[in-house]
């Protein structure tokens, strides 16, 4: 199941402690089901037609025993109302937040991976973002199995001596930045050679497969 709001759930059922008390982790969404600690739940959908496509949202709210049914499904039916739906967040034109101080005097900008769906409903921005997203990290994972992790064993079995031992910042798979058209990317190794010496490589990597070294700097033993 994935994300979901919860009203009146009180969150010291939600826990499981530690042995010895000093910490905690929270009950799955199944196991708050079956000991009885949500109550009920709603599914809303929201639909945009936008472009010829409809676009739909969903939202599962779960209410816990200090929640009010009643009341929560008032609220819920007039929000339904012709007049109310579309006052909604997710029928309002797609803005950027800007944040007077973001450290150093300086405003923040919030929201700019959305900055080409500025004026579109934010409903279809925060989906279209999601599809973007899932493109590029399956074309990221296709790269690291196709180019880059075939590249790093390489490395190792052809120049030992240079690169004894190569790891990432990520214990999952090695990080890659992408430049804004994604024809490049860098690709950060710490790297250490057969006398023990650490150094923090950047790679910079083509699509076509040709790798440029460029050595960052000298970690101390």
């Amino acid at each position: 199941m994935g994300g979901y709001s919860s009203w009146g759930v009180d969150e010291e059922d939600c826990r499981i402690y530690s042995e010895d008390g000093n910490s905690y982790q929270y009950k799955d969404v199944n196991q708050c089901l079956q000991e009885g600690i949500f109550k009920a739940f709603s599914i809303s959908f929201y639909g945009c037609l936008f472009n010829n496509r409809w676009f739909v949202m969903k939202e599962l709210s779960v209410y816990g025993k200090l929640a009010n049914l009643m009341e929560r499904t008032d609220e819920l039916s007039a929000l339904t109302q012709t007049t109310n739906i579309f006052k909604h967040s997710y029928f309002l034109p797609m803005e950027l937040q800007i944040l007077p101080d973001g450290g150093n005097g300086k405003p923040l900008l919030r929201g700019e991976e959305f900055h080409e769906f500025i004026g579109y409903p934010s409903l279809v921005g925060y989906i279209m973002q999601e599809e973007k997203m899932n493109v590029m990290q399956a074309h990221q994972r296709y790269l690291i199995l196709d180019v880059v992790e075939p590249f790093i064993r390489k490395l190792r079995a052809t120049r030992f001596s240079e690169f004894k031992r190569i790891s990432t910042r990520s214990f999952i798979h090695p990080e890659m930045i992408f430049s804004t058209h994604r024809d490049y990317a860098l690709i950060p190794l710490i790297v250490v050679n057969q006398q023990n010496e650490g150094h923090l490589y950047y790679f910079f990597g083509m699509l076509k497969k040709t790798m440029y070294r460029w050595k960052y700097f000298d970690l101390k033993k």
